[in-house]
């Protein structure tokens, strides 16, 4: 009845979110972010695993979940350290924190290589 419907509903999340944390690096992670901040990135990152919708909405376009779904596996440790990175050092008040992460979630795997040359070149011009 509905107890096993909810129990493999809950066994279904807690299977993604170990797949996450497997693929993003989650114990790695832990020594630079807080737990809470952790879990709340790969819970989000099941939630869009297991998503049913046809489509979701990135950075105000709907894009076909499927796609949404295959790039969060494919996300690794480095990405998800600089999203978080990011987000730590975010001056502005983000509105809609969820909608915010799915968003650089999903860039930054087309992000990150230019954050990084930046990084770099601000090093290489001060030193």
């Amino acid at each position: 009845g509905l107890e096993k419907r909810l129990q493999d509903v809950m066994d279904e999340i807690e299977e993604k979110e170990t797949l996450l944390r497997e693929q993003w690096g989650y114990r790695a992670l832990l020594d630079n972010y807080r737990q809470e901040e952790l879990d709340g990135l790969i819970s989000l990152g099941a939630d869009v695993l297991l998503s049913r919708k046809p489509t979701m909405r990135i950075g105000g376009q709907e894009l076909p979940t499927k796609q949404v779904q295959q790039r969060m596996l494919s996300l690794n440790f480095t990405h998800i350290d600089y999203v978080l990175e990011c987000f730590q050092k975010t001056r502005n008040p983000i509105r809609n924190v969820r909608a915010y992460l799915l968003t650089a979630l999903y860039n930054a795997p087309a992000t990150i290589d230019a954050y990084y040359e930046n990084q770099v070149a601000q090093h290489e011009g001060t030193a």
